[in-house]
């Protein structure tokens, strides 16, 4: 791993992240290369535009395989950290309906929005779930379902792969 420092914030990079994108590379389509990493940026500019409307501070990022991870000051309530949790995905899904066609970087935000708000909880669906439900009567409750509903969507995910010819 490095890091380095901009301003107050770190950035770290996993050898899993340069790992991960020497496989993106193996794809050789320049335009799926770029819809890819477009996306993905659409993504993580939701969540900072969320961070920096509730006057947030990012600490670090950290790039990896498994995704970017951004660390920010405390968040003052539970609605506003939903809030950035949930604006990634929706910059992605509303970047589709802007588009509304079939082309592959529409098709590619919309996966990449929906694939982020299922609820695993390290992904952003998983983990505004998680604060939701944190301290409530009904954690439990809402665990088993968020497993339940995790499992679903694995299957689903599946079944998609493996019919999509």
């Amino acid at each position: 791993m490095f890091s380095f420092k901009i301003g107050k914030t770190v950035f770290a990079v996993r050898f899993s992240f340069l790992l991960f994108n020497g496989l993106v590379f193996l794809f050789r389509d320049s335009d799926i290369i770029l819809s890819f990493y477009i996306v993905c940026l659409i993504h993580e500019a939701g969540h900072i535009l969320a961070i920096i409307f509730f006057n947030g501070e990012i600490k670090s990022v950290e790039l990896s395989g498994y995704g970017i991870k951004i660390e920010t000051s405390p968040i003052i309530s539970v609605f506003s950290a939903v809030v950035i949790l949930l604006s990634g995905p929706f910059a992605n899904i509303i970047v589709f309906v802007i588009f509304k066609s079939n082309n592959f970087f529409s098709v590619l935000s919309l996966w990449e929005g929906i694939y982020n708000l299922i609820p695993f909880s390290f992904l952003d669906g998983g983990a505004a779930i998680k604060l939701l439900t944190s301290g409530s009567k009904s954690e439990h409750t809402y665990e088993i379902l968020r497993v339940a509903v995790c499992i679903a969507a694995t299957a689903a995910l599946i079944i998609i792969f493996f019919n999509a010819e």
